[in-house]
């Protein structure tokens, strides 16, 4: 999935990730992690809740995915959601910041 992401493809994450769910396999936190750049390169906010709606708590709350979530909302225009998330993450570290900085900056 990550190559597709990476090459302008995040389309091809999102038809791999149905194939998956029909499979009943499920992500880990790497494939979460991949997902969540896929749809935050969408800008739409309703694949965005979609994905997070599907997101297991034990991984939404891993600070690699509340540093992603973070980022996606940004992406998305949910400032809001994204502070939202901030607020959330227990041990912030420079990526948190960043993130935040970032969609508050460029919005």
């Amino acid at each position: 999935m990550n190559g597709y992401n990476l090459n302008g493809e995040s389309w091809k994450c999102f038809k791999i990730f149905e194939e998956m769910k029909e499979k009943n396999i499920i992500p880990d936190e790497i494939e979460w992690n991949i997902l969540i750049g896929a749809w935050s390169k969408s800008g739409m906010l309703h694949h965005c809740q979609y994905i997070v709606n599907q997101i297991p708590l034990n991984i939404q709350n891993k600070i690699r995915t509340q540093n992603a979530l973070i980022d996606m909302w940004g992406k998305c225009g949910s400032i809001e959601n994204a502070k939202n998330v901030f607020n959330l993450v227990v041990d912030r570290d420079t990526i948190t910041y960043t993130a935040m900085s970032n969609n508050i900056f460029f919005h």
